[in-house]
């Protein structure tokens, strides 16, 4: 593997990610970061990643407790360190 080659890896927890105006500004920030992966606790289905990462949820009692969004462009493990 070429070692320049990085793969940024993000996690917040969002303490329930609902409403339509509080998850624009978390996807907003969520999108400047440009993490190739973002693991998100305390989240709900209505912070949607899509189309940028595609993500797995973790759902318990009817309640989101964790997503996972992977999205990693250019290279197969990641974005070249040059381009960051």
């Amino acid at each position: 593997m070429d070692s320049d080659i990085v793969l940024k890896i993000g996690t917040w927890n969002v303490q329930y990610g609902r409403g339509a105006e509080k998850n624009a500004t978390r996807l907003g920030l969520l999108l400047a970061h440009k993490a190739d992966v973002w693991v998100l606790t305390e989240t709900h289905s209505d912070l949607d990643l899509s189309p940028e990462y595609t993500s797995s949820t973790i759902a318990r009692a009817g309640h989101t407790v964790g997503t996972a969004g992977v999205g990693i462009p250019d290279t197969p493990f990641g974005r070249p360190a040059a381009a960051r």
